[in-house]
């Protein structure tokens, strides 16, 4: 994969541009209205809510209306994404331009959105805007620089004073070498508000991720994404996370040693990690890993992850495919294998994304059937590109699965098409809102039965 495509993919883990320039703001009275200016006749209050919604180039504009309009730009908490500033083809220009916004605005700063500059080439501007940020009370920061080529070794230390900024509730840093946090102070001082915290492609030693949990006593939301030095033992202690997230990270450990209201739980690609024994996290509903049903290393990962998570109500496992596969009797081993309590007593949906019909994920399915007396709902969600006749290899498989008894009550069984939607941002996944941030939107619905259990004698 070439650096434009791994760029790509890691910028769309990014929060989402909050402000927009393509709708459109009229002003125009109605029939008899005249040349009358309705905008301006709001209060102030409204205007700066206006004012903070435009691109900051728009935004700026507004200050050659009149004195008031000046006045009010300059009381809006700056709202800022580079994006929105220059030509994307002239980064000298748009680098000035961001250095005239935040010598321009008196601050307070509420949204900047950093993503689109090679700060190699700009270090005095980023020390800098290091310190306007510190000072000016920033809440949502998005760090992210552009690398010269995707090796970590091209990386820059962030600036110390990016940790100084106590007012945030969202950072988001990408392609950088975390600051020595080995003498800085912890405590709940140092990250009141901080809710939402993500670290993409950057170098990171356990101790500074131990750092940013015990300085951020609201932290909701944990995204790690794509790094091969992030924290090698992942330790979760928070009284406040609820979501965390670890992508493409080759964690060799993920512990979880005090995390009573941690709800979801995503990890991508399992290989090399191992789930601590003595991590049991009973408060976590939903579960989303990414496997390599192709590996048996991996399908006996899955099995260990499963028991640290007895409560788990929906689980979504995505098939990864790998380079080299494995031959194993897997059948022989989930016939062995003791109890899961999750899977026993608890799983209502399971998922299965990219479902291709290999002989695991049929032995697993099997599994479940037998097993999971709480299941309500299984969806396979079929690949891009199956071939019409392994589509129907697997109706007939669906068919022959719904001969025995099943160990549940009643469950759908449900063969989908392939997803055509499935949005992976940062911002999905932190939106506690959504009771299942991992449902992407499908295809049609190929196949479906309800299985009910064998009525007794």
């Amino acid at each position: 994969m070439d650096l434009i495509l791994i760029l790509q993919f890691l910028a769309s883990c990014l929060p989402r541009i909050t402000v927009t320039g393509d709708a459109a703001l009229s002003a125009a009275a109605g029939d008899g209205g005249g040349d009358e200016d309705r905008i301006s006749a709001l209060p102030d209050e409204l205007l700066c809510d206006v004012v903070s919604r435009l691109p900051v180039k728009d935004a700026v504009r507004t200050t050659a209306l009149s004195h008031r309009w000046h006045r009010v730009w300059h009381s809006t908490p700056l709202v800022l994404h580079d994006a929105h500033v220059g030509l994307v083809d002239d980064e000298p220009a748009r680098v000035a331009a961001i250095d005239r916004v935040f010598a321009g605005h008196p601050g307070p700063l509420h949204t900047v959105h950093l993503a689109m500059c090679f700060f190699h080439l700009y270090q005095r501007e980023l020390a800098q805007w290091s310190r306007v940020l510190a000072a000016g009370s920033v809440r949502d920061l998005v760090l992210f620089r552009l690398p010269r080529n995707i090796d970590l070794d091209d990386l820059l230390g962030l600036p110390a004073d990016i940790l100084c900024c106590a007012e945030l509730e969202r950072l988001c840093l990408g392609f950088w070498r975390f600051p020595d946090t080995s003498d800085l102070p912890d405590g709940a001082g140092v990250f009141p508000h901080l809710r939402e915290l993500g670290i993409i492609r950057s170098i990171m030693e356990d101790r500074d991720l131990d750092h940013m949990l015990a300085s951020s006593p609201a932290l909701e939301m944990l995204s790690l994404v794509a790094g091969c030095h992030l924290p090698k033992h992942i330790r979760l202690r928070s009284q406040s996370l609820r979501c965390a997230h670890f992508c493409m990270c080759k964690a060799l450990e993920i512990t979880v040693l005090d995390a009573p209201h941690l709800e979801r739980l995503i990890i991508c690609h399992l290989a090399d990690t191992k789930a601590s024994p003595s991590s049991i996290v009973p408060s976590v509903k939903i579960l989303e890993l990414m496997v390599n049903w192709g590996v048996f290393t991996e399908v006996q990962i899955l099995a260990s992850f499963l028991r640290c998570f007895p409560n788990i109500e929906t689980l979504h496992l995505e098939y990864c495919m790998a380079d080299k596969t494995t031959i194993e009797c897997y059948t022989e081993f989930f016939d062995k294998l003791s109890p899961i309590e999750c899977v026993d007593s608890h799983a209502k949906h399971v998922v299965l994304h990219e479902f291709r019909g290999h002989q695991s994920e049929v032995t697993f399915v099997k599994y479940l059937c037998q097993r999971a007396t709480k299941l309500q709902k299984l969806t396979l969600v079929l690949p891009d590109e199956m071939p019409a006749s392994s589509v129907s290899e697997i109706k007939d498989l669906l068919n022959v699965l719904a001969i025995p008894p099943w160990a549940s009550k009643a469950c759908r069984v449900l063969l989908l098409g392939p997803r055509f939607q499935c949005d992976w941002s940062f911002h999905r996944l932190s939106d506690l809102s959504f009771d299942d941030p991992f449902l992407p939107v499908h295809g049609d619905e190929i196949f479906s039965y309800i299985k009910a259990a064998e009525q007794g004698g």
